[in-house]
């Protein structure tokens, strides 16, 4: 990622590898790429585990945001605007 220049030599936080990851991935000739959710807050614990309701409880472990509140952080839309860029200028 730093010697693509997707990632500064000072940057290492997890935000900033994210962001750089994200940034490679919008690059690509993919024509979809796909985000989870929870990376975006850098959430650790997954909200959905394979398994079943008696294994594991499965979507009852609330997310950590709203949906309102993950897409109007100011991060969240810069993010968003960096990554349409780089994808052709799609999206907000």
């Amino acid at each position: 990622l730093r010697e693509g220049g997707f990632l500064e030599d000072d940057a290492a936080g997890p935000e900033a590898v994210l962001c750089a990851w994200l940034t490679w991935l919008a690059e690509q000739d993919a024509a979809d790429v796909l985000l989870n959710l929870e990376d975006l807050v850098l959430e650790r614990s997954p909200q959905n585990v394979p398994g079943t309701h008696r294994e594991r409880p499965n979507w009852r472990r609330r997310a950590a945001f709203t949906l309102e509140g993950l897409f109007g952080d100011a991060k969240v839309q810069a993010l968003f605007r960096r990554l349409a860029a780089r994808r052709g200028g799609l999206g907000p």
